[in-house]
C-alpha cells in the first residue's frame, strides 16, 4: 500500500480521536457521544480473571469494572437503567443521557442455547423500544470462548437487527515473576 495512503488513514484516525469534544476532567462530553467514540474509548479497557471465582468471573464483576471505566471516560453514565418504568427490563447501561445502551453478556451465558435465547430477544426488546441502532452489546469472555461458532452465530443473529458489538477478552492472571 502507498506510504501516504497509510499516512492519510492515521491522521483521519488521530483527527477523529482527538476532535472528540471533551469536559474539563477528560470525559467524552454527552452531546458528542457517539457509537464511533464510545467503541475507540473502549478498547482500553482491560479485566482479568479473579483467581478466587470458579469460573474467572461474573456477569456483575465484569459490569462493576465497566462501570468504573465507564465514569472515568464519560460524561454520563447509569447503571441498570429502568427502560419503562419500574417493573421493566433495565439496561446495564446507559450513556449520554439516552445516547447509547450498552448491555453486557457473557460469552459461556450465550455459548448455552437457552443463553443465546434470552440474550437475542433482550437485544431485541431494547433496541425496539429504545436504542434503535444506538444498542451495543458487549461480549465478555476468554480468547477461547470469542472463536466459538456459538459466539459468531450470536453476532450474525444481532447485526441483523442492526445492533453493533464487541467482545471484550478477558485475560488470565500472568504469573507471578520470581525474580522481582
Amino acid at each position: 500500500m502507498d506510504p501516504l495512503i497509510i499516512i492519510g488513514i492515521i491522521v483521519a484516525v488521530l483527527i477523529v480521536i482527538f476532535s472528540t469534544t471533551r469536559n474539563k476532567e477528560g470525559k467524552i462530553e454527552d452531546d458528542n457521544l457517539t457509537s464511533e467514540n464510545f467503541l475507540e474509548e473502549l478498547k482500553e479497557f482491560e479485566m482479568k480473571v479473579i483467581p478466587e471465582r470458579k469460573k474467572g468471573f461474573t456477569e456483575k464483576d465484569v459490569q462493576k469494572e465497566l462501570e468504573v471505566f465507564f465514569k472515568k471516560h464519560f460524561e454520563t453514565v447509569y447503571r441498570e437503567y429502568a427502560l419503562e418504568g419500574q417493573n421493566s427490563k433495565a439496561i446495564d447501561f446507559e450513556l449520554g443521557k439516552g445516547k447509547l445502551g450498552i448491555e453486557v453478556k457473557l460469552a459461556r451465558e450465550i455459548i448455552k442455547e437457552g443463553g443465546w435465547d434470552r440474550a437475542l430477544g433482550q437485544v431485541i426488546k431494547m433496541s425496539k423500544r429504545k436504542y434503535k441502532d444506538n444498542l451495543i452489546v458487549l461480549i465478555a469472555g476468554t480468547h477461547d470462548e470469542k472463536e466459538s461458532p456459538k459466539i459468531k452465530e450470536f453476532v450474525t443473529d444481532i447485526k441483523e437487527q442492526n445492533v453493533n458489538y464487541e467482545y471484550v477478552t478477558i485475560k488470565q492472571h500472568e504469573p507471578d515473576d520470581p525474580t522481582s
